[in-house]
């Protein structure tokens, strides 16, 4: 692609961009908002500019910060209705200020999994809330991943989930002690919960109203009461 690219004469006006929707699937990851699941690759390059390659950043960035970021370096505004936030500012070193402070991501439930939940993440504490009953999976997991989305195969688990889970990345970079429970985490739960809901708030999340309400449940209660035909 950077070949045709170059062989089209317009390098130097164009920014490749290569990232992914989500990390792998499967258990302990996307479906449990989890970070083999959130964590995605982001390569930016344009030849002489700030994206001119090289450089690694290990600040914490959401796929939402890519539109507010580019329109930034174009010198365009950013619409009110934009989310995210820019990076050029940070880029440049017109500010040391790290832009983020934390991320977030969610997983809101189909028809074939229990795990709709919410996740944050400071840089190093990964705090996740569920709001669907679940059992907490025995990790690391010996499935065949594609058995498993099939549902012709489970996981071992050990008991209810409880309602949040807490993970030290530092010291536990695969996730599979959950220190929640702690009383000395209790500040870090507690700041990282004020957190996640302040996030669901301003992006008006649905499950602050209650439930979702899938639509294998709609067209169901459609059909009960016989308003729809099928």
């Amino acid at each position: 692609i950077m070949q045709g690219v170059k062989d089209a004469g317009i390098e130097e006006n164009t920014i490749i961009i290569v990232t992914s929707e989500h990390g792998i699937p499967y258990p302990g990851s996307k479906w449990a908002v989890r970070k083999a699941g959130i964590e995605i690759p982001l390569i930016v390059y344009q030849p002489g500019t700030i994206f001119s390659g090289g450089k690694e950043e290990d600040a914490l960035m959401s796929n939402v910060d890519i539109l507010p970021t580019l329109l930034d370096y174009l010198a365009l505004d950013i619409p009110s209705p934009v989310q995210g936030k820019s990076f050029i500012p940070y880029l440049t070193g017109a500010t040391k200020q790290l832009p983020r402070n934390e991320v977030f991501g969610q997983y809101t439930r189909d028809m074939k999994r229990d795990n709709e939940s919410r996740c944050v993440f400071d840089g190093r504490y990964w705090y996740i809330h569920y709001f669907s009953e679940g059992r907490s999976v025995d990790y690391p997991v010996d499935v065949d991943p594609v058995r498993f989305a099939a549902h012709l195969e489970r996981c071992k688990t050990k008991g209810s989930r409880p309602f949040f889970q807490l993970y030290d990345i530092q010291n536990d970079p695969y996730q599979l002690k959950n220190v929640g429970a702690d009383p000395k985490n209790k500040e870090i739960v507690d700041d990282l919960s004020d957190r996640l809901l302040k996030w669901m708030k301003e992006v008006d999340d649905q499950l602050i109203n209650g439930p979702v309400s899938t639509a294998y449940y709609n067209k169901s209660i459609s059909k009960l009461k016989n308003e729809t035909e099928y």
